[in-house]
């Protein structure tokens, strides 16, 4: 397995649930892994095997097993597995490990870059925007104890996303690059209006000099 690396924010992160000022379970589709469908088949409890049959169906174009199926949302856009306060019975019930991929993933993002397995987190998130644009302190990067996550999960998101392989030369001045930037916007010596220009200035001398080389 590739060396996953994350932000530190990332270890503090949890879901508010009911407090949050926006709800990540509704308006969007929701496809359900064929592992995961199987183990809804499974459960015996008699509200949730209505819930699942009501709303739960093989996807018709699936691809993948990725996308074996997909959990409909309710006239109102709602996920039906949700519960008065907002939280998901699934995840209440039976644990994180019951939920899809899809619902497991977010609001985390998983990115191929050369080597390695980023992961960081999506801001269409409140609570996870807060966790980033909030934070007075540098951002660390860490590289994650493979005791912390679920292997198998991240090997699955891996599958589904852009593999952003390059080749070794230009995956290495990207690291530079990336490196230099985040350089620039942690030096604290700086205002960060000055940060954001000099980090202008860097990323428009490497458009002029990308756009010289493809000329030639």
């Amino acid at each position: 397995m590739k060396i996953i690396v994350v932000p530190e924010y990332i270890e503090k992160f949890k879901c508010i649930g009911p407090k949050c000022e926006d709800d990540c379970c509704h308006g969007w589709c929701v496809y359900i892994d064929k592992e995961t469908y199987e183990k809804y088949l499974k459960i015996k409890d008699e509200e949730m095997k209505q819930k699942f049959k009501n709303y739960l169906q093989k996807n018709k174009n699936c691809t993948s097993n990725f996308n074996f199926a997909v959990m409909n949302m309710k006239e109102n856009g709602q996920c039906p597995m949700q519960d008065e306060n907002m939280l998901c019975t699934i995840h209440k019930n039976y644990g994180a490990e019951l939920l899809s991929y899809t619902c497991w993933l977010y609001p985390k993002w998983v990115n191929h870059v050369g080597p390695k397995i980023e992961i960081s987190l999506a801001m269409s998130c409140p609570e996870a925007a807060r966790k980033v644009l909030f934070e007075r302190e540098k951002i660390k990067f860490l590289i994650l104890d493979n005791k912390k996550i679920d292997k198998n999960r991240i090997d699955v998101a891996c599958k589904n996303i852009t593999n952003n392989e390059m080749k070794s030369g230009f995956n290495s001045l990207l690291m530079e690059i990336r490196g230099a930037a985040i350089e620039i916007l942690q030096n604290r010596e700086s205002k960060i209006i000055e940060r954001i220009l000099y980090l202008g200035f860097m990323i428009k001398k490497i458009s002029e000099q990308e756009s010289e080389t493809a000329i030639k």
